[in-house]
């Protein structure tokens, strides 16, 4: 696979990942919010918390994390960890863990 392929299956995923919805609801009240949104705003506020806190971390790698904490969803989808059936929990976990090894 060429650089350009690379580069149009690494944007065909950030789509993906817009049209992960997740099981809480956007601020407005009238939809359900989606990974794209929730990872922007993780990072937003990683990053002023590490300011704001002056917390010796790097910025880099949080902004990374906080960015594609949740990638696997894409293929995984997403389940409440608070409110879901346990069974449904242990296979969310065994699905990210198999889309981590890919």
């Amino acid at each position: 696979m060429n650089a350009f392929e690379n580069f149009a299956r690494f944007v065909a995923l950030t789509y993906k990942v817009q049209g992960v919805k997740r099981t809480n609801l956007a601020p407005d009240g009238e939809r359900r919010e989606n990974d794209a949104e929730h990872s922007f705003q993780v990072a937003m506020v990683a990053w002023y918390l590490v300011d704001a806190l002056n917390l010796k971390l790097n910025r880099v790698r949080l902004l990374q994390y906080a960015l594609v904490h949740d990638i696997a969803e894409v293929y995984a989808e997403d389940i409440d960890p608070h409110y879901s059936l346990k069974h449904k929990r242990a296979a969310k976990t065994k699905q990210e863990s198999a889309v981590c090894e890919l």
